[in-house]
């Protein structure tokens, strides 16, 4: 059988892969599916370790806001009784939409 392949000239073996190039093309188009397949299940299966999550959070800026502001923005809502009602429709509801026209 090697012999027999040794001994064929190129041109038929190129016309060997001409006569089953569909089912070379399938079986290739398949191969690459079932292998991206499987690593993408194993990409979703995976679950970072500890020390992934805690390098994650530390790349997180936190947003810094002095306790003078904070005051300053409760004394304001407070002040105002329709600035206050629209905060607590807004946290009770923040998906309606607003008809303050």
């Amino acid at each position: 059988m090697n012999n027999q392949l040794q001994k064929l000239p190129i041109s038929q073996i190129v016309d060997l892969l001409k006569r089953f190039r569909l089912i070379i093309f399938l079986a290739l188009f398949a191969g690459i599916y079932i292998y991206l397949f499987f690593f993408i299940s194993s990409l979703t299966n995976k679950k970072p370790n500890q020390t992934a999550i805690e390098q994650e959070l530390q790349t997180v800026k936190r947003l810094k806001v002095d306790d003078n502001s904070i005051k300053q923005m409760l004394r304001l809502t407070e002040e105002s009784i329709e600035v206050k009602a629209l905060y607590e429709d807004a946290r009770n509801n923040p998906f309606a939409e607003n008809s303050s026209d």
